[in-house]
């Protein structure tokens, strides 16, 4: 029999250690990949150049993807800490994130294999990605799939910004298909948008790519949280505030390079789109539940 969760009526659960200490070497690992989205980009490319690998440009379509990249595991770092500090409280979005971590390893594989970029960060970058994944895949297995939630939230109908925010997610998911899509489609798209292809450098095709994957574990995750907002609202808060940081990054550089595109103002549009829907649905649904209340 399932254990319920009785956190709310002052009955402790298990510490959890090992679990925690493995999410917060998670959260680390991921962070050291944060500050790189706000270095100089001469330290930048100064610093992989030096290495005698592949060289990386200083065009702008690299510059932006490098950056975004690096904001990506800052969220990443954010979620890892979320789950060390409630891992049940947590447990169903633990075991979907162990999954796309697995997931991610392989899709690593296959945009470095495409992109041609083979050098010794992606050498071993999959892996890390793989013994995240297992280690999570095992901290839910062997611990966190034994208890169950005896808390239900009350669906209310008449409000739809649930939805929304789920659509929102399936569109972030639907990102992913750009990656296996034929290049010659993909440059008739970014044509027809006036953009620069990010073809024929690796260090672009490569950040795009783990960029599109990216977007979609944030879209599902952002899809998981809609579905029980209540549980998930802490996460919902720091999806909202991480995309808004996203915007407000996106606007700075855009203006430091002088560079305003379609793609560059869309992506900026979404993120703030995204972090204002999260915000109002939240106020909302605190407002709801406090009248519910009274």
């Amino acid at each position: 029999m399932n254990k319920p969760i009785k956190n709310s009526n002052g009955i402790k659960t298990k510490p959890f250690i090992i679990i925690r200490i493995i999410f917060i070497l998670c959260s680390l690992g991921s962070l050291t990949g944060f500050p790189w989205a706000f270095l100089p980009w001469d330290t930048v490319a100064g610093m992989t150049n030096s290495k005698g690998e592949i060289l990386i440009d200083s065009s702008l379509q690299t510059i932006f993807l490098f950056r975004i990249q690096c904001l990506f595991f800052g969220a990443f770092s954010g979620f890892y800490l979320f789950m060390a500090y409630q891992p049940v409280r947590y447990r169903n979005l633990i075991f979907i994130s162990s999954l796309l971590m697995l997931l991610m390893s392989a899709a690593m594989v296959y945009v470095r294999n495409i992109s041609g970029l083979y050098t010794s960060l992606t050498a071993y970058e999959h892996y890390i990605w793989l013994v995240i994944g297992i280690a999570m895949f095992l901290s839910w297995f062997f611990e966190l799939r034994k208890y169950s939630n005896n808390h239900t939230e009350k669906q209310h109908s008449k409000y739809t910004l649930h939805k929304i925010l789920k659509l929102l997610g399936i569109i972030l998911f639907a990102n992913t298909f750009w990656v296996i899509m034929p290049q010659n489609l993909i440059e008739a798209t970014m044509k027809l948008l006036k953009l620069p292809s990010y073809f024929g450098n690796p260090y672009s095709e490569y950040a795009a790519g783990l960029i599109f994957f990216f977007l979609g574990i944030l879209g599902i995750t952002l899809f998981v949280c809609a579905m029980k907002p209540e549980q998930y609202k802490p996460i919902l808060k720091f999806i909202a505030s991480y995309t808004m940081l996203t915007f407000i990054c996106l606007t700075v550089w855009m203006f430091e390079h002088a560079k305003w595109n379609i793609f560059t103002i869309l992506v900026s549009l979404l993120c703030a789109i995204i972090g204002i829907s999260i915000l109002i649905f939240i106020c909302k649904n605190s407002k709801l539940k406090a009248h519910e209340n009274v």
